[in-house]
């Protein structure tokens, strides 16, 4: 007969040892596979879907978008001009480049390197006192600004570029017509359409890519300060309005710091909403009648004191602010 082992006694060296696992104990395989967050970033809330791809690829990828739903923005515009005519088809135009140019192509390109694209947009709550600073410091803006428009306007190229400057002032002239249509109402309901589209509209969709994305986007791989003034350039460049693209930038840095310091889209975007709205709200008091000339505020006779008073506390609160977020 075979002799009979007791189960309790070890197995001598010759014989093999089968691993008896624990059921209740996850396989390796099994486990949960997390994404990639990386601490570093600009995006603290965003969880990568795609690991670590190059910033210079997510930004190629966002203006290829970009200039792919142009061209949809484009063909829609087509078709709107079937259906509308004068102000009305340009209202509906504005409405549908801002969602799908700037809006959508953020949005698209965020969610495919995030699963949450939100965040990567820089789409949080902002404190009600970033809000009062905001339109104290735009304010201390304003007269810094006109001086800097009426300057930019009168610029001249050099004599050898003159059918170049010709060109240019050609494409602000047409530029100014769309404008001056768009603007072409004196009714309060035309004014209420003319805030949400031009003001509102505008300004939160042009935050989202500009700063919520490109600028962001920027920040992993150069200083802040330096994705805010790339940020900009390429803001006023998009604009083609070259007589108007010093005053023009200076805006876009300005919203580019509000969103590097507050990390919120909310606070560029208000501030660029309220430009564009007081553009508009000023228009329409100008065309019922009233004579106050709201692009020469803070402008005066000679000596620009007003502006560079205003301009000096603006910079004092920019130092101010930069000390304080040191300590």
């Amino acid at each position: 007969m075979g002799e009979i082992k007791n189960p309790n006694t070890p197995l001598s060296s010759g014989e093999s040892k089968t691993e008896i696992k624990n059921p209740n104990t996850p396989l390796s395989s099994s486990k949960p596979k997390t994404a990639n967050v990386n601490p570093s970033s600009p995006h603290p809330g965003a969880v990568s879907l795609m690991g670590n791809v190059s910033p210079w690829m997510q930004i190629l990828t966002l203006l290829c978008i970009m200039l792919g739903m142009l061209f949809i923005s484009v063909a829609l515009a087509g078709v709107i001009g079937h259906f509308m005519a004068g102000r009305d088809s340009l209202l509906a135009n504005s409405v549908v480049q801002n969602i799908t140019a700037f809006f959508a192509a953020a949005v698209i390109t965020a969610r495919i390197y995030h699963r949450n694209p939100w965040p990567s947009l820089a789409f949080k709550a902002c404190k009600y006192t970033d809000y009062l600073l905001m339109t104290v410091m735009y304010c201390l803006l304003i007269p810094s600004m006109n001086y800097m428009i009426e300057w930019n306007a009168g610029l001249h190229l050099p004599a050898s570029m003159e059918a170049m400057e010709q060109s240019m002032r050609e494409m602000e002239d047409a530029a100014k017509i769309v404008t001056d249509q768009l603007l072409s109402t004196q009714s309060v309901g035309g004014l209420m359409i003319n805030v949400l589209v031009i003001g509102v509209l505008t300004g939160i969709c042009e935050e989202v890519f500009f700063r919520g994305a490109l600028q962001r986007m920027l920040q992993k791989c150069i200083p802040g300060w330096m994705a805010v003034i790339c940020a900009a350039l390429f803001f006023s460049l998009m604009h083609f309005q070259y007589f108007g693209f010093v005053p023009r930038f200076i805006l876009g840095a300005f919203l580019g710091w509000l969103l590097l310091r507050s990390n919120s889209i909310w606070l560029s975007a208000t501030a660029h909403a309220l430009n564009n709205s007081l553009v508009v709200i000023t228009t329409w008091i100008t065309a019922r009648g009233c004579t106050i000339d709201f692009e020469r505020i803070g402008m005066n006779q000679g000596f620009p004191r007003i502006a560079i008073f205003t301009g000096a506390l603006f910079i004092m609160m920019l130092c101010k602010i930069r000390m304080a977020s040191k300590e």
